[in-house]
C-alpha cells in the first residue's frame, strides 16, 4: 500500500520484520492521522499479527495505541571507500545463487537470528534470487551454515539486511566478515 504519508506492506507473517510501514514524512503527534491510517491497514488478524513502523526521525509517544518502541535501528552512511574486512579462521561466504543455497539461507537466518515464528516456514522464495540488486551470503564454518547477510543494492544505497551469527559461531568476527560482504556487494556503491 502507498499514500501520501506512507508506504506499507502486510505479509500477514509473524516477524514483525516483514510487516512493515515507513512514513515518507515526520510524525511530530501521537494523534497524527497517519498513526490511525497505519494502524487500520494492520488491522488485528486471528494471530494478532506484529508489525514494525519505520520512522527515520523520532516518533511521539505511541504506548497509549498500544503499540512499543522496540529501538532505533541504525541508518548509516559508509563512502565508498577501502575496509578492512576481517577473515575469521575456516570461514566461507558464499553468494546465494540457486534454490539449495536458498534454502540453506533461509534455514540458517531463522535459527542463527534467531526467529523461532518462521521455524518451518519457508520465508525466501527463489525469485528472489532474480531480482536486481539483491545479494545474499551465507556463511559456512566447518561445512556448516553458520550466518547470513544480504544486501539490496539500488542506484542510490545499499541496503544491508538480515545479518544473523549462529550462537555457536560468535565472538569470531563473522557477522562482521558477513556484514561486510553485504556492504560491499558492489564495491563502487554508493554512489553507483
Amino acid at each position: 500500500m502507498r499514500t501520501d504519508d506512507f508506504v506499507a506492506v502486510d505479509m500477514h507473517v509473524a516477524f514483525p520484520f516483514f510487516n512493515i510501514a515507513v512514513p515518507l514524512r515526520p510524525v511530530v503527534d501521537a494523534s497524527d492521522p497517519m498513526l490511525e491510517a497505519i494502524s487500520e491497514f494492520f488491522e488485528p488478524d486471528d494471530d494478532d499479527t506484529p508489525f514494525l513502523v519505520y520512522s527515520a526521525t523520532p516518533m511521539p509517544w505511541i504506548a497509549d495505541r498500544g503499540w512499543t518502541l522496540m529501538g532505533h535501528p541504525p541508518f548509516m552512511l559508509r563512502p565508498a571507500d577501502p575496509a578492512e574486512v576481517p577473515t575469521p579462521d575456516g570461514l566461507e561466504i558464499v553468494e546465494v545463487r540457486d534454490a539449495v543455497a536458498l534454502e540453506q539461507f533461509d534455514a540458517t537466518m531463522v535459527e542463527a537470528y534467531p526467529v523461532p515464528e518462521l521455524a518451518g516456514r519457508r520465508t525466501f522464495r527463489p525469485g528472489l534470487l532474480d531480482l536486481e540488486g539483491w545479494h545474499m551470503f551465507l556463511g559456512i564454518l566447518d561445512g556448516k551454515p553458520v550466518g547470513t547477510a544480504a544486501a539490496h543494492v539500488t542506484s542510490t544505497l545499499v541496503d544491508v539486511e538480515w545479518i544473523s551469527t549462529h550462537p555457536r559461531a560468535r565472538g569470531k568476527r563473522i557477522g562482521e566478515a558477513l556484514t561486510w560482504a553485504a556492504t560491499l556487494a558492489t564495491p563502487s556503491c554508493p554512489p553507483c
